[in-house]
């Protein structure tokens, strides 16, 4: 009688691991990219300053402890960005702008592979209704860099609901003019890749 009641023990302990532990690390490891680096292509209509910004976003999250993540692959016309499987494409262009949070600057498509779950291709658009500046220090206007990063970070698989609460981090979902990684942020990145 004891084996029994301890064998169904054990039985709910696996199906409750199962069911709030597995499951998430399960779920993130089929959002990744299956392989790296991603190719980032910038649209041929993006000017010296922004791709000098995307650049900049690109060697920061290249400077993680996780290696490389993405190359820049140069300025391609954006039907070209946008067809290319296993690569990232940055674009502009004007969309409903309310700067309350950033995903009103900036948007990111993700597609899935049907049969691997996982991201194919993605495409980054900021905002041209916006003003974006290549530093973090204007009044009413957008640190590109710091813009691009947390687009980068949607672009590696990380849905909206991954989105941090630090108000420090450019994981948050509001607007930042942060560049640099918490150690959350960190964490969850490990999470993923």
């Amino acid at each position: 009688m004891k084996r029994k009641k301890f064998l169904s023990l054990c039985l709910v302990f696996s199906i409750m691991v199962s069911i709030f532990i597995m499951p998430n690390k399960v779920n993130a490891m089929t959002q990744a990219w299956e392989h790296r680096p991603i190719t980032v292509y910038a649209d041929q209509k993006l000017s010296d300053m922004e791709i000098s910004q995307l650049k900049e976003a690109i060697n920061a999250w290249n400077s993680t402890r996780f290696g490389t993540f993405f190359t820049y692959g140069g300025k391609k016309p954006s039907f070209v960005t946008s067809s290319y499987p296993n690569a990232i494409g940055v674009t502009k262009m004007p969309f409903y702008n309310s700067p309350e949070t950033i995903d009103d600057i900036a948007q990111t498509t993700t597609t899935i592979s049907n049969s691997t779950g996982r991201p194919t291709k993605a495409t980054i658009a900021f905002n041209t209704n916006c003003t974006y500046t290549n530093n973090s220090t204007v009044s009413g206007e957008f640190y590109l860099k710091s813009v691009l990063m947390h687009e980068l970070f949607h672009a590696l698989g990380f849905s909206n609901d991954e989105h941090s609460l630090n108000p420090n981090s450019f994981f948050n979902a509001k607007y930042t003019g942060k560049t640099g990684f918490l150690e959350s942020d960190l964490s969850l990145i490990d999470e993923l890749y």
